[in-house]
């Protein structure tokens, strides 16, 4: 099953990213409607499987209000 994080990006850049946790979503819809704010982000997920055991850019994470890091 695959399932969409929401998170807000406060500030870093790979592996010292720093963001907060917004909701879990089972549509992407859903999740669309949870970014209000240019620093949201969407990272799909799939139920039971693991990300790799080392620091690795989120496969599929966007910004669906076309966030520019300088906005920050």
């Amino acid at each position: 099953m695959k399932l969409f994080i929401v998170g807000k990006y406060i500030k870093g850049l790979v592996p010292d990213t720093v963001w907060e946790f917004i909701g879990i979503f089972d549509d992407e819809d859903k999740a669309l409607e949870a970014c209000i704010y240019k620093n949201y982000f969407i990272g799909p997920v799939t139920l039971n499987e693991s990300f790799p055991d080392k620091t690795v850019l989120w496969p599929g994470l966007y910004y669906p209000l076309a966030f520019d890091e300088k906005e920050v």
